[in-house]
């Protein structure tokens, strides 16, 4: 196998089928958690309505709950291929690194640019719930966030097992499917929240967007989940928090109310600028190297 064939199955096929599996224990985990629920809001003779309004209600609580179980066992199974015991605090403290100045820039014209298309004002319902804010910020958080470490620890531990063969530039290892990872990556989370989310109110395709520009930092650079954290916290869940991009609660409890709708051309047009830019910053504006 060559060094770009190798290199394409630790960024591309290794991270697809440990996904696929993720997301089926985070299934199986969350309908268990909703059925147990129904069962006990059933015994004590509680309408359909009231179940559903009560689920809604703990919707990211419950999420949390099945999908940092699913990332649990996901980290134990990952830790058998290993020779050495996975520990998320540990990596943590050794790979997380400063924001460099161009992250802060990146993150903050998308932060702009969404503000400046969505221009949010307050909510007509003067929705304010700092709770459920908080809740949904974590929420957010957790939910992408998870996804982003289990790539992140596949990839320390493909760059662990392979640390004795030489050193390769990125250009040289650059392939269009690799570009394409991201993408595919961020179809997950959509197609959780379309298939497995049965009390959502806003899942649209701005998911897709947000997992994408989460993984996309990664994907380029797999030594510090640090760019891609910082997106996801100042960024990312702020906006659903806020303005009513929220996933699962929509603009429920958001004290601000986006004015204009999502529209995929903006949105495309958004994706196509700071995807650009990421490969041409890591790809051909330097030539660092990097071990496969």
């Amino acid at each position: 196998m060559n060094i770009k064939a190798k290199f394409l199955k630790y960024r591309v096929a290794t991270p697809m089928l440990t996904m696929l599996v993720f997301y089926f224990i985070f299934w199986l985990s969350h309908l268990f958690l909703i059925s147990v629920i129904s069962f006990f809001h059933f015994l004590l003779e509680h309408r359909l309505g009231i179940i559903e309004d009560w689920i809604f209600y703990q919707g990211w609580e419950i999420v949390m709950i099945s999908k940092g179980f699913a990332f649990f066992i996901i980290v134990k199974f990952l830790t058998i291929r290993v020779d050495f015991k996975i520990s998320l605090t540990r990596l943590l403290k050794q790979h997380l690194s400063i924001i460099p100045v161009h992250m802060f820039i990146l993150s903050f014209a998308m932060l702009f640019s969404f503000l400046l298309w969505m221009r949010p004002g307050l909510s007509p319902e003067s929705n304010f719930y700092p709770l459920r804010m908080v809740v949904c910020y974590f929420g957010n958080i957790l939910f992408f966030g998870t996804d982003l470490l289990i790539l992140w620890i596949l990839g320390l531990i493909e760059l662990n097992k392979s640390n004795s063969l030489d050193k390769h530039s990125k250009r040289e290892l650059f392939s269009w499917k690799m570009a394409l990872v991201p993408l595919m990556l961020a179809a997950f989370p959509y197609l959780a929240a379309k298939w497995i989310f049965l009390y959502e109110t806003n899942i649209n395709v701005l998911i897709m967007f947000w997992a994408y520009f989460i993984c996309l930092p990664l994907q380029i650079d797999m030594s510090s989940p640090s760019p891609s954290l910082f997106i996801l916290a100042a960024v990312v869940a702020p906006l659903n928090s806020l303005i009513g991009l929220d996933p699962l609660w929509g603009h429920n409890f958001s004290p601000f109310l986006a004015s204009e709708a999502i529209d995929l051309r903006i949105l495309f047009g958004l994706a196509i600028c700071f995807s650009s830019y990421f490969y041409y910053r890591f790809f051909w504006a330097a030539e660092p190297v990097v071990e496969v």
